[in-house]
């Protein structure tokens, strides 16, 4: 199952597509704001630009996908590079506007001087980028 929490984002449960999930976050935003506000509120991104680490598989992919069909500029970090220019390829061939980089979180300027000088602002910063450790905290 999915539920957003207010101030939490998203709760995943595992049995659950990512795809599915991202989709559901921004149908479940848009549906916020459409019974907030007047008549029909289209939520588009349209000339911002995003930075999102993690950005090559599951969720940060999802996110990049989205924000890129809603009209967002989209700089893609992640250390994988192959699913990385996967992501960008796809963004791209959809009719959308991406870059990527490769630097580590630690390098977090070099990631935003990037988008600066390739779109000229960051608008939004989805820090999606973690570290799976396959052991016991025990």
């Amino acid at each position: 199952y999915i539920r957003g929490v207010r101030g939490r984002g998203i709760i995943y449960h595992p049995d659950v597509d990512p795809a599915d999930a991202a989709g559901l976050f921004f149908a479940r935003y848009h549906n916020t704001l459409h019974k907030t506000q007047s008549t029909t509120l289209e939520m588009n991104f349209i000339g911002k630009t995003a930075v999102i680490t993690g950005a090559g598989r599951g969720l940060g992919r999802c996110y990049a996908l989205e924000l890129a069909k809603r009209g967002c500029n989209v700089i893609l970090n992640d250390l994988h590079e192959e699913n990385r220019e996967k992501t960008v390829k796809d963004i791209v061939d959809a009719g959308g506007k991406a870059a990527s980089v490769q630097y580590s979180l630690n390098e977090s300027d070099a990631i935003m001087q990037f988008a600066l000088q390739k779109y000229g602002s960051v608008d939004i910063l989805i820090n999606n980028a973690g570290h799976l450790m396959d052991k016991s905290f025990a």
